[in-house]
């Protein structure tokens, strides 16, 4: 695939993983599931089917340092520093903006840094077949749908239906779901998990988003893509919008490949606590954790002990003099306390 280029969205900031994920460090640049950061398992990945020169970085200013230390092979030209958080839309406009600038008609692949794959090569023959789609009708952008196993209510959802082997047709995206909604999403067949992952032609989606997001063209149009001052003379005019409500709700070219290869966005200490081994009783501990007579939790001592007693189904992160106490149930209300803390600090 020597005309794919890909582009890695390594921006955000990981809230619903405080207090170990912060502003400073957030969830792409930890190691949750070994000796290797997210963001690193990410470019390994695309390393088994591409060069180096050809992956690209979306990504905050404030991270620099983070970046060339967790990836230093990237070519530091191909590391493109956002003045500040604008969503998706404009991180792949101006991902694409400097790749159209050389001259490239590649088919791209953009991916979020900080989600985990099980089943490498089953995700890997997945892009193969993206590309191949897109090879024979370069005019449908395509999204990876991921095969649901339980009702989640974490997740959007896309529906789509068969429109050739393997390739279906999306009919529409959906928010995330109720747990009832969900139950029934899943139970006919016909929805798939929206994994934020999108494959196209570069100017099939510069076209789109022009057509879809005109303001953006007009901006960039009298800028230079490849220059920070440039970029950063207009980012605070850039509308904040996700690709999927700028384009992949609304454009005729959505196109689904159905992936089952053990996928998961790691977006909640319940993600996490799901992959990691566990003791007899259920139980992940990390550090200086003690327990009795408490089954199914998750706890993290990074600097002080941890005791838990006749308690179920819980986490307790410390990190930092800060700890974190919740229903692993509840996990997507981390975001609450984020709120509050910025609140606070007011």
């Amino acid at each position: 695939m020597n005309k794919m280029k890909h582009v890695i969205i390594c921006g955000g900031s990981g809230s619903r993983f405080w207090p170990l994920s912060t502003a400073d460090m957030p969830k792409q640049f930890l190691k949750l599931l070994g000796d290797k950061s997210l963001l690193r398992l990410t470019v390994d990945r695309l390393l088994k089917i591409s060069e180096v020169k050809d992956i690209f970085l979306v990504t905050s200013k404030k991270y620099e340092d983070l970046i060339k230390s967790e990836v230093p092979e990237i070519p530091s030209e191909n590391i493109l520093y956002e003045p500040s958080a604008r969503n998706t839309t404009a991180a792949i406009y101006y991902a694409l903006q400097t790749i159209k600038a050389h001259g490239d008609s590649s088919t791209i692949g953009v991916y979020p840094a900080d989600h985990y794959i099980k089943n490498e090569e089953d995700f890997i023959a997945s892009i193969h077949d993206a590309y191949g789609f897109i090879s024979d009708d370069n005019n449908r952008i395509y999204t990876f749908g991921i095969e649901p196993n339980y009702p989640s209510t974490s997740y959007g959802y896309i529906k789509c239906h068969l429109d050739t082997k393997n390739s279906y047709k999306v009919d529409k995206f959906c928010e995330k779901p109720d747990l009832e909604t969900a139950k029934s999403m899943v139970a006919s067949n016909e929805y798939v998990w929206n994994s934020g992952m999108f494959f196209f032609n570069i100017d099939t989606m510069i076209n789109e988003i022009n057509y879809f997001v005109p303001e953006l063209k007009s901006l960039f149009d009298g800028i230079d893509a490849n220059n920070y001052t440039s970029v950063n003379s207009i980012w605070n005019q850039i509308p904040k919008i996700s690709i999927d409500y700028a384009v992949m709700e609304k454009t005729e070219k959505a196109f689904c490949i159905k992936v089952d290869c053990g996928w998961t966005d790691l977006g909640t200490w319940v993600s996490l606590y799901d992959l990691l081994d566990k003791d007899k009783n259920g139980n992940v501990f990390k550090g200086n954790v003690f327990s009795h007579n408490g089954s199914n939790n998750l706890a993290i001592a990074q600097n002080s002990n941890i005791g838990i007693v006749g308690l179920d189904n819980i986490a307790v992160v410390e990190h930092d003099n800060q700890i974190l106490v919740i229903n692993l149930s509840d996990s997507e209300s981390v975001r609450n306390i984020i709120d509050q803390l910025n609140n606070s600090d007011k």
